[in-house]
């Protein structure tokens, strides 16, 4: 079982690279970020874990559909012209096909269930 609690620590993150990986689009220098994988299905339909990522700004695609919990940190996101500025707490889905812009205004940290 894993716990994932808003400011609480999180362990066992290391370098990710997924936003180059996904082709995320930047003004300047993309983030760093960082991952945890805690469950990951054998046929690829379905992974869990912890996502983060460093203060900036980015524009990425999703092949895949998302479920998120802020966990800390705070982001304005963007997807078809309306923004959200959300926290600790707050929840979104991302459907498959969206592309999203990503304004973090502070190092964040989401837990993450994606869907292909």
């Amino acid at each position: 079982m894993n716990i994932y609690k808003l400011n609480g620590e999180i362990v066992g993150l290391v370098p990710a690279g997924f936003l180059e990986e996904n082709n995320a689009k930047s003004r300047g220098v993309l983030p760093k970020d960082y991952i945890r994988v805690d469950g990951v299905d054998p046929a690829g339909a379905w992974g869990v874990g912890v996502w983060g990522v460093e203060k900036g700004e980015f524009e990425m695609f999703f092949s895949f559909s998302e479920f998120v919990t802020i966990l800390e940190g705070r982001v304005i996101i963007t997807h078809e012209g309306e923004s959200h500025n959300l926290g600790p707490g707050d929840s979104f889905f991302t459907p498959k096909g969206a592309t999203v812009h990503w304004k973090v205004l502070e190092d964040l940290r989401k837990s993450y269930l994606t869907i292909s």
